[in-house]
């Protein structure tokens, strides 16, 4: 969603942990990460110095683009995706289990600094969560900036974001690429699982994570 990478982006160092860089980082700063709640920074979580925006992506998408990172964009492959999608019911990924994260995130949705967005309704109506998230953030967002908001955020305008980060920065594979070899941004559609689950795995995936889903009070939206 970067309109201005090169200003906003701060290369990787690898020779200094990440916490040292932030802190050093002029303020305000914008740190995307997987982190669990409960490894939040305690300024954050207790004494609610920064603010929050955490989105939440249904799971059988997340599954599906967690295996596209894996395997270099590709929706399944036979020999990981079973291993990968058991791994996932049973909360065994990395930055932990999805129920785990995303319930331990909604018990604190209240929070002044807090602000829960869906993936699926970014996707579906992506102006009025842009302004509820910018008025979150104490900022007016006029109809010009919108517009330019809106077009930086497609898959489209942030692959050409990386992509020049990549080519016009010195390290910039670093920032553009897990590792410098792993692309972030594949599809970004709802409903790409389908590609991934067979009838029968979706049906397994249900009726053992179904309940887990129902518990959490969202309504998810898995097509459109």
């Amino acid at each position: 969603m970067l309109s201005t990478p090169f200003e906003t982006v701060a290369l990787p160092d690898m020779k200094r942990p990440t916490y040292e860089l932030v802190a050093q980082a002029k303020s305000p700063r914008s740190i995307i990460t997987h982190l669990p709640w409960q490894f939040l920074p305690k300024q954050v979580t207790e004494q609610k110095k920064g603010k929050i925006i955490y989105i939440i992506r249904n799971p059988k998408d997340t599954l599906s683009s967690v295996c596209r990172f894996f395997l270099g964009g590709q929706d399944r492959e036979e020999h990981i995706w079973p291993s990968l999608l058991q791994n996932f019911l049973e909360g065994e990924i990395p930055s932990g289990g999805w129920y785990e994260h995303v319930s331990e995130y909604l018990k604190h949705k209240d929070n002044k600094n807090v602000l829960i967005v869906s993936y699926e309704e970014m996707k579906l109506n992506f102006a009025q969560v842009a302004k509820s998230i910018a008025k979150f953030l104490g900022k007016d967002l006029d109809e010009e900036a919108l517009k330019k908001v809106a077009e930086s955020a497609t898959v489209k305008g942030m692959k050409k974001s990386y992509d020049d980060m990549e080519k016009n920065i010195p390290g910039g594979e670093f920032v553009a690429k897990a590792m410098g070899n792993k692309l972030f941004i594949h599809k970004g559609v709802i409903g790409s699982w389908k590609n991934s689950f067979t009838v029968a795995e979706n049906e397994m995936f249900d009726k053992i994570y179904g309940e887990k889903v129902a518990s959490l009070g969202l309504d998810f939206i898995y097509e459109a």
